[in-house]
């Protein structure tokens, strides 16, 4: 008679689960986040730097500069956030900017550097979205930090806790590991709510009125028109003029992008399924920036950071073909890390 099979794992376990991370992968991922996080901060350019300047490919957004809050936001609710806006204060935001960022890639002192750097990003895009217009392109860069920053508080608290009873710590060796895993979680869950919300907002009727997108798109092209008086910013819009003429082909191309944005949690039981949602998720991006000048980048390199993942799967290349290499020469293959 076979052995007992272990039980399997519950599908909320499953979802829920802390995947071992290969040795590479964490730093690698910790110091391409920081990058990005680096380029989102409110922070004053450097004019005439080649790096951080005007025209530098690794420079800030700029200084948040506004000295009000007409339209309260958030926690713009309980706090006047405008010494965001103080220009003083770019001095000290930069040198604890960097040293958060820095001491984030080295992996020490998580439980003060993230929470430091999502109070400055969370304090500068709220007075941004307290002007009276909500601005999303870095919200996907503050979820991810928000999620690894509640994962680091509460396994510092869980070890300490443990170490309280004399027992031996348990997430210390694995914080990259929860990290990165909650970073998905986080990315699955605001598309997932997106999706719910496109359908709660229009009663259940977002894919029958998605060829009315057009008209969006000829909208956002007359404001980059007023924004910037050219010319060719007022020509016809082909890709308006697609969607309004071929209504049913948008209804099937915005269901599927509504469709990818509820399975997309498929994502978080396997890595070939986390590389297949992430890769559906960047095309359809692509797509809709093609058609409707929308442009969602951040969201876009999130997405390659912790679904796609290449950094997993040029390693695990990498690894593969030295231990091909190594067992056709008749040596012994190398243990995988």
């Amino acid at each position: 008679m076979s052995g007992v099979e272990p039980p399997k794992a519950t599908l909320l376990g499953r979802l829920l689960g802390i995947p071992k991370l290969r040795r590479w992968e964490g730093p690698v991922i910790r110091f391409v986040f920081a990058l990005v996080v680096f380029t989102t901060l409110p922070l004053e350019r450097i004019s005439g730097n080649w790096l951080f300047g005007y025209d530098g490919w690794l420079a800030p957004t700029g200084r948040v500069d506004y000295d009000s809050q007409p339209v309260e936001t958030g926690i713009a609710k309980f706090f006047d956030l405008t010494f965001m806006s103080n220009e003083a204060l770019q001095p000290w935001l930069w040198v604890i900017s960097v040293v958060c960022l820095i001491a984030y890639v080295w992996g020490r002192g998580l439980v003060i550097a993230l929470p430091v750097v999502l109070a400055i990003t969370v304090c500068a895009r709220t007075l941004e979205n307290s002007q009276g217009f909500m601005f999303h392109k870095y919200q996907i860069v503050s979820t991810v930090l928000l999620m690894q920053t509640a994962a680091v508080l509460v396994c510092f608290v869980w070890d300490l806790c443990l170490r309280w009873r004399g027992k031996q710590a348990r997430w210390g060796n694995r914080l990259d590991d929860v990290m990165v895993r909650y970073s998905q979680i986080g990315i699955i869950g605001a598309y997932m709510l997106a999706g719910i919300a496109k359908v709660d907002n229009s009663d259940g009727e977002w894919v029958a009125n998605s060829p009315y997108f057009g008209l969006d798109a000829v909208r956002t092209h007359r404001q980059e028109y007023y924004a910037h008086l050219e010319g060719e910013r007022f020509a016809e819009i082909p890709q308006a003029t697609w969607m309004l003429e071929s209504p049913m082909r948008t209804r099937v191309l915005m269901g599927l992008g509504l469709l990818l944005e509820f399975i997309c949690v498929f994502a978080l039981f396997h890595r070939v399924l986390a590389l297949v949602m992430g890769v559906l998720l960047v095309s359809f991006h692509v797509q809709i920036a093609a058609l409707m000048t929308v442009h969602f980048i951040y969201n876009e390199i999130i997405v390659y950071i912790f679904l796609v993942n290449p950094v997993f799967w040029i390693g695990a290349g990498g690894l593969w073909l030295w231990n091909k290499a190594r067992g056709d020469r008749g040596e012994p293959r190398a243990v995988e890390a």
